[in-house]
């Protein structure tokens, strides 16, 4: 009894020392959904991104998209670029919006049908928010809510880090979804 004890407490102990302050919920995906689609979600250049707010300040749209990695397997020839909000209104029907530091609860079904720019917090210098939702034109195929509380503000490398984690998360194949 006192091994079992002592070996439980070892692994949380393992598990608090590796926390890197992420926290994933609100994961779901429609059951179609695999992440092979995103090569057929592309456009020419890439997956477009609408982004809403910012995890940090100076970080442009642009950098955000482009430091954005597939999750692994099937995808990784995948890419993305950023997109002015809007674009199932423009006909542009498959991209992925990030809702950084949103006011409110996580919405898929809002953040694939604004038309234009969400309310958002303000950044901070460590730590983000983000909903992340992958659409079809006004209707959500995938989505998770990520925590970030430990990136600091220009940390590039982490930001990829925990999205692709994000990715791995939404499109990790559960039975009880």
């Amino acid at each position: 009894m006192r091994l079992r004890v002592s070996a439980a407490l070892s692994l949380v102990m393992a598990l608090v020392a590796c926390d890197d302050g992420t926290v994933i919920t609100h994961v779901d995906k429609r059951p179609h959904m695999q992440e092979t689609d995103l090569v057929t979600m592309q456009q020419a250049g890439g997956i477009l991104v609408e982004i809403h707010g910012s995890p940090w300040l100076g970080a442009t749209d642009e950098d955000l998209a482009r430091a954005l990695k597939p999750p692994a397997g099937g995808a990784q020839e995948v890419r993305f670029r950023a997109a002015p909000p809007g674009q199932w209104v423009q006909g542009h029907g498959h991209r992925l919006v990030l809702h950084f530091n949103p006011t409110g609860a996580p919405n898929n079904v809002h953040d694939c049908r604004a038309a234009g720019e969400m309310r958002t917090q303000a950044p901070a210098d460590v730590g983000f928010t983000v909903n992340a939702t992958f659409c079809s034109e006004d209707d959500w195929v995938a989505h998770g809510y990520l925590q970030a509380t430990k990136v600091r503000a220009g940390e590039w490398d982490e930001y990829s880090r925990v999205m692709r984690n994000l990715f791995l998360a939404i499109f990790r194949e559960e039975k009880d979804r």
